[in-house]
């Protein structure tokens, strides 16, 4: 049975919400309808495919770029601004099942 593993460390989380305290203030809150594309991808890019050994197989890595998730929040952000937020529930789940279904098994070699 294959597993995943993630290989993501404290000091990597810690930086990256840094950063999006940053650029959440920065923005007045506008640019953290990113944030959950950046977080998902963080932590699918650190995440490892393990064998039924325990070997390393392959490292995911989501495809999607910046420039998609720019478009998408825009439109989630005008969504949840005209049902006064109600949309941002479905958002979560949206941001969710478009970084897995752009996501690849790199193989290690």
């Amino acid at each position: 049975m294959w597993r995943l593993r993630s290989e993501l460390g404290g000091g990597e989380i810690f930086g990256h919400m840094l950063l999006w305290v940053l650029l959440g203030v920065v923005t007045c809150g506008l640019g953290l309808f990113l944030f959950p594309y950046s977080m998902g991808t963080l932590v699918i890019n650190s995440t490892v495919l393990l064998d039924e050994h325990g070997r390393p197989m392959g490292k995911l890595r989501c495809t999607r770029g910046v420039g998609d998730h720019i478009g998408h929040a825009f439109l989630w952000w005008f969504l949840a601004l005209i049902t006064l937020g109600i949309a941002g529930f479905w958002y979560a789940y949206r941001v969710a099942t478009d970084l897995l279904s752009d996501t690849v098994v790199d193989p290690i070699r």
